[in-house]
Parts: structure tokens; sequence; C-alpha cells
């Protein structure tokens, strides 16, 4: 059973470091009432995938796995992509094309990207960390000459490529059953079994030159040829390695050990079952005390405490790590890499080398320029404009995201970055509408998907860094929004565009897609803080289920990590299509105020037929958006235009010639 943590860790890792990841549960199996023990479901990043995380549509998706099998799609960037890895990555033409740009570093829409750089280094990172035998690079591969020459083929891959808006390939760790094998140094015939196990390679047997065998450890071993590649690398290494990321050990214990919560009583009725399954008549059955939790407490004890250290160790013999430390950050003088401040805290940036001048940046930038190995594409990593030289505490005010370097005779270290901000979107940002299923057309546009926010607070918020990180994937740019405004973000914007108009605040698109059928949504502040965490489901209201309505809040004071999972807090909105960008009742008069009360459907002379409809109750109605109908197969025929009020106990007239 410990493979089931291991192959879900490495997707746990994944998804701790941002990255798209598959999600797995496990289960208890009975077949016709027997039971058949643990078992562990998991999603297959497939075309269907792609559309629900990603958007758009399965057809727009190349998916590739082992032996570069084309799962969908039709492989011509996949083939790309293998061109320029046997061609190498020495010049700046080469590295800079497979993320769509220029030599010279600009953008070349006619270059598609397909290199996705922050993805392939962090998957590789996975694979180091947990020292993965079986993939990328498989150590069951060997010569056909030699048994004793391994790592000669790729296995356990999976890839997906959109075509339609290219930003590279996306990997995803898979079937790593083969990691945090510490604990197995007497069992297996594996070199290095402990801690310091090393999959860094680099492994450049013949076979690996074989198309079928593309995979992204052999890409990223031809891309370090290139300088700037070797410090986004390096970069990223940093920001998951040091100050709390996801592979420091605090990180990985704590991810690991959740897991093994959650398997602590199954395991024992796996153990009842399977037990005995593949023991000696003279043996013991294994069990969670004896053989499960022994283990457990040995990669607990011997894996994660050192292991960070030894794959940095090992990046830097491999020249992919900076002799050079990265710096740190202290606010009012007291260690604090990110987190809240007060206005007027003091930043301070630290480094232990011996020598070497810090440049730092306060608006997101980073401190140095690209690297390019002719330089007359550009500088050879030079200090960019916008950063400055640290020469004593700087006072901090609102959301800020810090970057720094060391730099010493001509060497950067890894950038340090982290973001500091007020509790002002915490306390005062919330989400207010919702329109999670719109409704097909003509009556709406199945595409015109939004999420409304308001600062429900008195002073303005700088909006840089808060994101959703569930159900839909965003992050503000900076941004303000003013006390009382609303801001939208939106799952397409020419779509929107086409069924709401122009004018309103929107922040950006977002990735991903509101489940119809109800979602969890995730919105936190730029320090990680929660702001909401709620599931809304599509029974709540029916007019919000494909109708055209969406689902707002009655009252943004209420408890936003409690409160906004209450079915009976959310009404249809007033308005079908919703109401984007402004306030709304959500008082939804109830159909039965709104009767036909007369109808002339045929007239002898040249009268047009009408039908008039009465207001039976003692408050306005606002009818704008209601649908009017005498096709029970095409029930929104006429729609009733903005402005369209019954007053109280009114009544209103539509006529064949002037409306329908």
């Amino acid at each position: 059973t410990l493979p089931f943590q291991q192959r879900i860790l490495r997707g746990d890792t994944q998804r701790d470091m941002g990255q798209p990841y598959t999600r797995s549960r496990y289960y208890h199996l009975y077949i016709n009432g027997v039971y058949w023990g643990v078992y562990q479901s998991q999603e297959r990043s497939e075309e269907e995938y792609a559309e629900t995380y990603f958007g758009g549509d399965s057809a727009d998706y190349d998916v590739i796995k082992r032996n570069s099998e084309e799962v969908s799609g039709d492989g011509v960037a996949w083939t790309a992509l293998w061109n320029a890895y046997t061609a190498g990555f020495e010049t700046d033409e080469a590295y800079y094309k497979v993320l769509g740009k220029n030599a010279d570093g600009t953008a070349n829409p006619a270059y598609p990207i397909l290199v996705n750089e922050e993805n392939l280094i962090s998957y590789m990172l996975v694979a180091y960390y947990g020292g993965n035998f079986d993939a990328p690079i498989s150590w069951w591969y060997e010569d056909d000459n030699d048994i004793t020459i391994r790592n000669t083929g790729a296995n356990n891959i999976w890839a997906i490529y959109n075509r339609t808006n290219p930003n590279g390939f996306i990997y995803f760790s898979h079937d790593s059953e083969h990691t945090l094998l510490a604990h197995l140094a007497n069992d297996l015939p594996f070199p290095q079994i402990d801690a310091s196990v090393d999959r860094t390679g680099p492994f450049l047997h013949p076979d690996l030159n074989d198309y079928r065998y593309n995979n992204p450890q052999s890409l990223h071993q031809k891309l370090t040829a290139h300088p700037e590649y070797r410090m986004v690398f390096a970069d990223l290494v940093q920001k998951y390695f040091f100050n709390g990321g996801a592979l420091t050990p605090s990180k990985s214990t704590a991810r690991f050990n959740a897991r093994r919560d959650e398997l602590a009583s199954a395991i024992i009725a796996e153990s009842a079952r399977w037990g005995d399954a593949k023991q000696e008549d003279n043996e013991p059955p294994r069990t969670k005390d004896d053989n499960w939790l022994p283990v457990i407490n040995d990669i607990n004890a011997r894996f994660f405490p050192t292991r960070t250290a030894v794959v940095l160790e090992q990046f830097r013999e491999r020249g992919w790590y900076p002799e050079l430390s990265g710096v740190r950050f202290q606010i009012n003088a007291v260690n604090q890499h990110g987190g809240e401040i007060a206005p007027g805290d003091l930043l301070g940036i630290t480094h232990t080398n011996d020598a070497g001048t810090v440049y730092y940046t306060l608006d997101g930038s980073d401190p140095r320029l690209p690297i390019f190995v002719d330089p007359a594409n550009g500088p050879q990593g030079e200090v960019a404009p916008g950063a400055v030289e640290y020469t004593g505490t700087v006072p901090l005010s609102g959301t800020t995201r810090v970057k720094a370097r060391v730099l010493h005779e001509g060497q950067w270290s890894a950038l340090t970055e982290a973001v500091y901000a007020p509790a002002d979107a915490q306390n005062s940002l919330r989400i207010t509408e919702i329109m999670y299923h719109p409704a097909d057309a003509p009556a709406g546009n199945p595409e015109a998907e939004f999420v409304e926010l308001q600062n429900t607070g008195s002073s303005p918020i700088n909006l840089a860094g808060v994101r959703f990180v569930n159900g839909i994937n965003f992050e503000f740019p900076a941004m303000e929004l003013p006390a009382g405004a609303y801001v939208l973000v939106v799952a397409n914007e020419v779509a929107f565009a086409e069924f709401y108009g122009d004018g309103f605040n929107i922040a950006g698109v977002y990735s991903g897609r509101l489940d119809n059928a109800g979602d969890r949504v995730e919105l936190v502040d730029a320090i990680g803080n929660p702001i909401h965490g709620f599931r809304y489901e599509d029974n709540w209201h029916d007019l919000t289920d494909g109708a055209g309505y969406s689902l707002t809040f009655i009252d943004p004071s209420l408890d936003p990590l409690v409160d906004w999972s209450i079915a009976t807090n959310w009404l249809p909105s007033s308005l079908s299509g919703g109401t984007p960008g402004a306030g709304d009742s959500g008082t939804t008069p109830e159909a039965s105020a709104i009767v036909i009360n007369e109808v002339l459907a045929h007239s002898d002379n040249e009268e047009p037929d009408w039908i008039e409809l009465h207001n039976t109750s003692n408050t306005a109605v606002n009818i704008s958006g209601w649908f009017l109908s005498d096709d029970e197969l095409a029930l929104q025929k006429y729609e009733f235009p903005e402005g369209s009020i019954v007053a109280a106990g009114g009544f209103l007239v539509v006529t064949e010639d002037d409306d329908f």
C-alpha cells in the first residue's frame, strides 16, 4: 500500500507547486459484497481533463504518452519539439524560439510556444527530489548488449499541449511508486538507495535519441546548455527549496503525513484482506504496526530531513544552481519571508556570501536582464534598469512583491521573491455574484461565465496577488479597487462582451471553468491568507442552473469562510443574465405575481394582436429579461427589454406590431 502514497504524493507536490496535477482518491472496494481492499482512483491527463481544467474544447489539445504515442491531436508540436531538441539549444535563436521568442527575447507570434519553462522545471524537480527511478528516464530500460547499462529509455510520460492557444507542453507526474526509496536499501538491486540517491544524470545513452523516447528529462538536459535556462532553473529551485517552499523538509513531511493520516485506519482493513497474500506459510501476515508504520517512520526519519540539501548539492555539481547563495528578507529586523505587514514596516535584505552586491525591485520585475550567448542579441545578464542597489532598510506600504539577487564578479545568485501585504483584501474583498451556468443561445452564451467581487470596505484595496486557487485559476494584476466598487473576472472576454456589451471593470480572463454541477471556490489574498472557501451547488436554485440567472449573495457582511457555503444566503439574480458589475437585491419576483390578464389573438379589423400582463402584487415588478412565448418547445421567443417594469397592481401591454 505504500505505492498509494508515493503515486499520490507526486500529484500533491505538483499541486503545492502551483502546477496542474491529476487528483486522486482512496476507496474501500467491495465486489458482490466481498471486501476487496483499499483502492485508488486517479484522473487521467487526457483531452477531456484539459477541457475541464484549461478551458476551450477537447479537440484543441494534443495528448502524448510514453513512446511518443499520440492519445489525441496531430502530434505536430511534439515532433517540432523533438526536432528542436535534436538540434540543441546552445544558441539564442534555438533557445528562445521554443519559448515563442526571437533571438533577442522579444515575442514572435509566428513561433508557437513549445516549452513552458516553469512547468517543465517544476516537473523535473518533483522527479529529482523524489529520486524517481521510473520516470521520465527509467532505470528499468537497459542496453541491448550490456544489461548493466541502465537508463536507456523513457517511461510514464504524459503531456498536454493546446494547439489553439499554445503555452508549451504541460507535463504530469504519473505512476511514481518508485520514489522515496530510502527504506528499500536491502530489498532492491538499485544503486544508492538512500537519501543521497541521484537521478540528475545526465543520462545520454544513444537509445534516448530515438523519437519514441522523446521525454522531458532529456529535453531539460539539452536546455541546460543555455545560461538563461540554467538561471530560470536555479530561480525555481530557490523558490521551492527555501523559505517554506514546497520541497523544503517541513512541507514535504507534512504533505506525506497528510496522506499517512488519511490511510491510517483503512490500512488495518487492507492488512486483514491481503496481509498474508504474499507471505510464506511460516511467515506472519503483514500488518499496520509491524510493516506499514515502520516504513512510514523510516522515510520520515531518513529521507525528508536531508533530501532538500542533498538534491541542492547535486544541482550545484551539475552547474544548475550557482555557488552564490540567495538573499533573506526581514521585516523590522526579524526574518520574515512574505506575509502581513503594516504600513511603514521596514524591509531588510541580508545574505551569507563573503562578498556581493544586492539588487532589488518592488514592482515585481527581475533585478537582472536576461542572458544572451551572443552579445549582438542582448546583454549578458546585466543589472536591470529598474533595479535598486540595497544600502539600507526600505519602508513598505500596501501590497508589494519584492525580488532580489546578489551579484558578484558577473555572477548572479538565484532569485528570491516574496509578497508582503496588509490585510485589506482579507477583510473587505467579497465574492458577490457567480454566473456558473449561463443559458444557451439566444437567451445567453455558455462561454459568458463570470465571477463578480466587491470591495465592501471604506478604503481602496490593491488587488495585486489576490488569486483564485480552486474552482477557477486567476491572479489579479496590480490594480486598485475603490471602496464599494465591483470587479469581474470572466471565462471568455469576447463572449462576455458580445452578450453584455462594453464598459465593465474586468480584471482579466481566468483559466478553468466553473462546474455546472457545483464546485468549490477558493480565493486567497496576496500572501495566501484565505478570503473565501465555499462550495456552491446546482440544486440551490433552478433559475441559476442554465436558465439564465446568476447566483447573488444576499449579505456581504457575513462570515466569508462560513456563510458563503449556505444555500439560503444565495438567491437568483433579479434579472436574466445577472447583474455583473452592479449591486443586485437578489429579489427575483415570484412568477405568480405576474399573470396574463387578457389576450387579443385575432381581429377582423387592422388592430394588431396583443397580450396584457397584470401585476397582482402590491410592489412593482421588474420583468426585464423575462420571456414570452406561444411555443412550449421555444420558450424564449420574446425577451422583455431592459426597463420593463409593471407597477404595483398595474398592467403592461405588448403588441404584435411593436414587440413580438
